[in-house]
């Protein structure tokens, strides 16, 4: 059964970080580690951290992953968006993606 997607939500973040980057939501959530899924599942983990205030267990459930991974990749990204502007366009970029296909 697929899970159900709240407008707003960590699976909405998910699909559209995937989207972003070229990627399955499947792949994003599969134990596969291919360097091209690292940055999105940190980006998705940041997110839904930072925006949603989601737990850490909400958000390695729907993730498919440990709590502790969840924790690891949003404090990744955290350093990245301090250093990196590029990391911090793609965020937005992300973000304005969804919000727009939200209003739509």
């Amino acid at each position: 059964m697929k899970p159900y997607v709240i407008p707003g939500g960590i699976l909405e973040i998910q699909h559209a970080v995937a989207k972003h980057f070229g990627v399955t939501r499947e792949d994003m959530c599969s134990n596969k580690q291919f360097v091209r899924l690292v940055l999105p599942r940190q980006i998705a983990a940041y997110l839904s951290l930072k925006r949603l205030h989601r737990s850490i267990h909400d958000i390695a459930r729907l993730s498919n992953c440990d709590h502790t991974t969840i924790s690891y990749r949003a404090e990744a990204i955290q350093k990245d968006v301090n250093t990196y502007a590029g990391v911090l366009a793609a965020i937005e970029a992300v973000l304005d993606k969804s919000i727009q296909e939200a209003t739509q």
